[in-house]
């Protein structure tokens, strides 16, 4: 089988456009296009929670290439950068989850347990601490 063709995104796409190929680009796997057409955003002059979910989408692509350290450093500067934001909320679960993924279950409880002290009624919440249930302490 063949992967399906890169998606081309205008030379003058606005920062809504370049996230939403990128989330595309990702989807398909193809982290390398995501990242060169997240480096378009900064030029394209994203608002605030456009960058937060242009960090968010690199640190996804970490973690899809298996750099689940840096991806984890990444999730983590998206959760303090943008901490009132949804992307924060979401990239704080994300380093948890991936430190889970990665048998640390020591940096992962202190990651759910910073995620459910930031978002105690968070959209995450239940699952933080349904998963701090299962990790010994």
């Amino acid at each position: 089988a063949t992967a399906p063709p890169r998606a081309r995104v205008p030379a003058r796409a606005r920062p809504s456009a370049l996230l939403d190929a990128a989330r595309r680009q990702l989807a398909q796997g193809d982290t390398a296009a995501a990242r060169q057409t997240l480096r378009r955003l900064d030029r394209a002059r994203p608002d605030r929670a456009q960058k937060a979910s242009g960090a968010l989408l690199l640190a996804d692509a970490l973690r899809l290439d298996g750099r689940r350290q840096e991806a984890v450093a990444a999730y983590a500067k998206v959760a303090r950068e943008y901490a009132l934001a949804p992307a924060g909320e979401n990239a704080s679960f994300l380093a948890a989850e991936v430190l889970s993924e990665n048998g640390e279950a020591a940096e992962a409880r202190s990651a759910l347990e910073r995620y459910l002290a930031s978002y105690p009624g968070g959209r995450f919440a239940d699952e933080a601490r349904r998963r701090l249930k299962l990790i010994a302490p």
